[in-house]
Parts: C-alpha cells; structure tokens; sequence
C-alpha cells in the first residue's frame, strides 16, 4: 500500500536508517552501489522480520488464560474459531460479533468451555490430557496456543495462533508469517498492517 511520503518524510526516513547505519559502522545507504543496496535491504527485511516476531511472540498471549489486554472490533463480522490444531478437520465455530466487541473476551470464552458433544467423536488430538474428561476446546488446538492476533478478511475474522511449544504461528488451514512490504520511494521494507485488516 503506498504511503503518503512528503519531502520531509523522506528526508526523515533516509536520515533515520543513515544514523541507524552509523552505529552499527555502516556507511551511507544512498553511498552504497546498487549491488551493495540488494545486499542491504535483504538483511533490512529479515533484521524487521525478526524483530516483528519476536515482538509478535512476546505479546501472544496463552488461550487458556484471559487476554490481558481487550481487542476491540471496529467493525461489526464474524469470527471463525477453528475446532483443532491447524483446522486439520475443516470444522470451525463461526460466531458474529458487533462493532466494538472484544474479540479477545469472546475467543477466551469460546475455548474455555468444553467441547461439544457432537465434536466428541471427531478424531481431534488433545495436546493436554488424556484422562478421559470432556477436554476444553483450548487443549485440540495445540500443545501451547497463544492468540498473536487477528487477520481480518471480508468481515471474517480469522485468529492468528501462535504454538509457543511447537514454534509455529498458524491461521486456519495455513501457516502465516508476519507481512512485509517494500517501499520504492525511499527504497525500504516496513510492515505490512493493512494486509491484515480488509472490511
């Protein structure tokens, strides 16, 4: 998505990344040859990557446990909750929510409570135990699940899993990545939110 870069705004970007160059003893990006520069922006991509999943997994919070923090809506959909680890079986909960509902309040509930009797014969792994007792949905849905986030499509709310214990951040049927996009203005990578939220 292009951004609305002004003279100054680009003067400010280049001046940042040079100053950040600096520290770590790098030259000039605008020094640099067109060589030099394919070199610079593949480290640049996976340098912010990196950093945006590492940020990602340290704010995750465990689907067992209440949200610390609330995830408003901004607009009214439906929220799809996948019934196991990697929405292996295709079978989800679909639940509508309204503009400002909290999205993290109504994931929580929804694999809090026990599973259904009419999914209790689906082949769905329990992560946690094997004890017999009707299991909380929580426990099909990974080893150590954690809510990152959401990905919001055509009014479909999708939850973006991360495993701590698996590594592995999942949505729906898919594993995901954090989305990045290159800016042919000022010739950088920045992170790409709006992917996440189409209405």
């Amino acid at each position: 998505m292009p951004r609305p870069w002004t003279e100054q705004k680009v003067v400010a970007f280049r001046k940042a990344r040079d100053d950040d160059r600096q520290k770590l003893g790098l030259p000039r990006f605008e020094s640099l040859t067109e060589e030099e520069k394919k070199i610079a922006l593949v480290q640049e991509h996976d340098e912010l990557r990196d950093r945006e999943e590492t940020a990602m997994r340290m704010t995750a919070w465990p689907l067992e446990k209440h949200a610390p923090n609330p995830f408003w809506a901004p607009r009214a959909g439906v929220l799809q909750c996948p019934e196991e680890y990697g929405g292996a079986g295709g079978c989800y909960n679909v639940t509508q929510f309204s503009e400002g509902a909290d999205l993290n309040t109504l994931v929580y509930r929804h694999y809090a409570s026990s599973v259904a009797d009419h999914l209790m014969d689906f082949e769905a792994t329990n992560f946690v135990a094997h004890d017999g007792v009707r299991p909380a949905r929580h426990e099909l849905v990974g080893p150590r699940p954690h809510v990152a986030g959401y990905r919001v499509r055509k009014g479909i709310a999708e939850i973006l899993f991360w495993d701590q214990y698996l590594q592995k951040a999942w949505v729906g049927s898919s594993f995901w990545r954090q989305e990045l996009e290159f800016d042919e203005e000022v010739e950088g990578w920045f992170v790409d939110k709006m992917k996440m939220w189409e209405w």
